[in-house]
Formats: structure tokens, C-alpha cells, sequence
């Protein structure tokens, strides 16, 4: 839109310059001291002065509108920065709350399972000391004899 506005005012500018060329071209003299002047300087008639407040105007316009975009389009991009880092935030947020209720259910489901089977490990503890005493009685035992021959 702005460079549309900047393109539009800089051919209106050059058309208008260009239209009314005929009817009073711009004129700057010289003038001295003593020549109905009284100091030396430069003499614009209207149309030039016209002509480069005109172009000052045109140029200060642009400054302002080439400022206001970078300043919109850097905005857009600190916009963008901030929502995705949001978005990203709540993701994570998300991501986590899942996870913590995974584990949450996971651990009520073994303490659960603990809790029901309670009595049952002493037998099995019992039970496999008395096996693994055994097997290794009989390793040993065979290992000695192996040993003297």
C-alpha cells in the first residue's frame, strides 16, 4: 500500500512537472548588490520555490512512509517471534501434563499390583533360596571332584 502511495505521488509529482512546463518553467538568478537587491543571494521566481517545496514535501512523505512500513513490518516480526514462542510454550505445557499423567496412572497401576500380591513373595523368596542353596551345593560338590581326579 505505501509503495503504491510513493509510486502514485512520485508520478503525479513528475506529471504535473511535466504538464505545467509550458506555462512557467522555474527560474533562479543571480542577483548582485545595487541590482535592486540589498545583498548578494540567489532570486527564485514562484514556481521554483513552488517546485522545491514540492520536492522536499514529496521527499519527506516518502521518509515518513518508508519509516512507518519498517517499523509495521519489524513489529510483524516481533508478533510472529512472540505467538510462536507461545504456541511453542503451550505445546511443551501440554506435552509435560500428558507425560506426568502417563506416569501418574502407571505408578497407581504398580502400587496397585504390590499392594494385591503383598504375601505372596515371601513363599517365592523362600522358595528360590532354597533351590539357588541347593544348585550351587551340588556345583560345588562337583567341582571338588572334578578338582581330585
Amino acid at each position: 500500500m505505501q509503495r503504491i502511495l510513493i509510486l502514485l505521488l512520485t508520478v503525479n509529482f513528475v506529471f504535473i512537472t511535466t504538464v505545467h512546463a509550458d506555462e512557467a518553467t522555474p527560474k533562479i538568478a543571480e542577483i548582485k548588490k545595487g541590482q535592486r537587491a540589498p545583498y548578494d543571494g540567489i532570486l527564485y521566481n514562484y514556481e521554483a520555490d513552488a517546485q522545491m517545496s514540492a520536492s522536499r514535501e514529496s521527499t519527506e512523505l516518502e521518509c515518513e512512509l518508508s519509516i512507518k512500513h519498517a517499523k509495521n513490518r519489524e513489529k510483524t516480526r516481533c508478533d510472529l517471534a512472540v505467538n510462536s514462542a507461545v504456541v511453542s510454550l503451550d505445546a511443551t505445557k501440554n506435552k509435560y501434563e500428558s507425560l506426568m499423567k502417563i506416569k501418574d496412572q502407571e505408578i497407581n497401576r504398580l502400587t496397585k499390583i504390590a499392594t494385591e500380591n503383598g504375601g505372596n513373595y515371601r513363599e517365592l523368596v523362600y522358595i528360590g533360596g532354597v533351590v539357588s542353596g541347593v544348585a550351587l551345593s551340588v556345583l560345588i560338590f562337583y567341582a571338588a571332584v572334578k578338582i581330585q581326579k
